[in-house]
């Protein structure tokens, strides 16, 4: 205020004292206004989660028709198959048993203290993966035929499952797109 009263007068945008010491502000003019751009704002990515990294990763080797990487990145993971799918195929209604199998048609991968499972990459996906093999129990999708054969099975939503004594059980199901599938 001290500016103020040498120069004798108040600089538009400043409070102005009137005599019953309230104040008022004037606008400041065209010529006393200053641009002052914007304070860039620290744009950051969201992070990706470990879970979407994978399902990005697996999405990736499925388009490019090629495993390699994603085997070489994911080489911790587990082969998980259906015990009983024999009995399956004489009633689908019985709940599939998920074990550890080396020809096992599941991938499960152990992110932050939960089991991840998506398809075998390369899976060639035919009727007796659907009920028998479990993958109707294991993943939600949508327009199976059982006239077509479907290869690029692409991950929106990997399964979750819990590891028992005995095998694994699924927690929560997860989602996968078939692609358009060609005749077998």
């Amino acid at each position: 205020m001290i500016h103020l009263a040498i120069y004798g007068e108040t600089p538009k945008g400043y409070p102005e004292q009137s005599s019953n010491n309230s104040y008022s502000f004037s606008t400041p003019s065209k010529s006393q206004q200053r641009f002052i751009p914007d304070v860039p704002r620290k744009t950051t990515t969201p992070s990706v989660t470990p879970v979407q990294e994978l399902t990005d990763e697996y999405n990736r080797a499925v388009q490019k028709k090629s495993s390699v990487e994603f085997k070489q990145k994911y080489r911790n993971r587990l082969r998980i198959g259906v015990k009983n799918t024999e009995e399956r195929l004489k009633d689908p209604v019985i709940v599939p048993v998920f074990i550890d199998h080396d020809a096992g048609n599941y991938w499960g991968f152990n992110i932050e203290g939960s089991l991840y499972v998506v398809p075998r990459l390369e899976l060639t996906f035919i009727e007796t993966h659907h009920n028998p093999g479990g993958m109707n129990y294991v993943f939600k999708y949508r327009r199976f035929d059982i006239l077509l054969k479907y290869t690029e099975i692409t991950v929106i939503k990997p399964a979750i499952f819990t590891g028992t004594a005995s095998g694994y059980n699924l927690l929560k199901q997860g989602e996968i797109d078939l692609g358009s599938g060609i005749e077998r």
